[in-house]
């Protein structure tokens, strides 16, 4: 079996099934797919099209590029760190959003990593450039 696909039907069933609750045609449903088309992609007999992806994504309220890159439809992020998964999370879901609703997104981050302590605010990128703006 092709490793990739592995991992993308383990993602889809733990999305899906695992996580939601979802039986196979309920998914399909979801998507605009067919039963049959969800149970072939599921059981490694069908690769993934960019439409079943688009739907995937749509059912599962995910960013289109998230579900590609996991059926292999578009080369992986590059791995620097064992945290990029969280980090291409969030970057995935940004790029989803508005502009003023990134502007938020932004917000919430830096308001969390304030609230950190004074050991975080003494790590804060370009904190010295800050004072002396001030």
């Amino acid at each position: 079996m092709n490793r990739q696909k592995d991992k993308f039907t383990d993602w889809l069933n733990s999305e899906a099934v695992q996580k939601r609750g979802w039986s196979f045609r309920q998914l399909a449903d979801r998507a605009g797919s067919t039963i049959g088309t969800v149970s072939r992609v599921m059981n490694q007999h069908q690769d993934p099209t960019a439409d079943f992806c688009h739907g995937i994504a749509r059912a599962l309220g995910v960013p289109p590029e998230r579900v590609f890159r996991k059926a292999g439809l578009l080369p992986p992020h590059i791995i620097g760190d064992e945290d990029q998964d969280r980090k291409n999370e969030l970057l995935d879901y940004y790029e989803s959003l508005r502009d003023n609703d990134r502007d938020t997104a932004v917000a919430l981050i830096r308001t969390l990593y304030e609230q950190r302590g004074p050991y975080a605010a003494e790590l804060r990128p370009n904190q010295e450039e800050e004072r002396r703006n001030q």
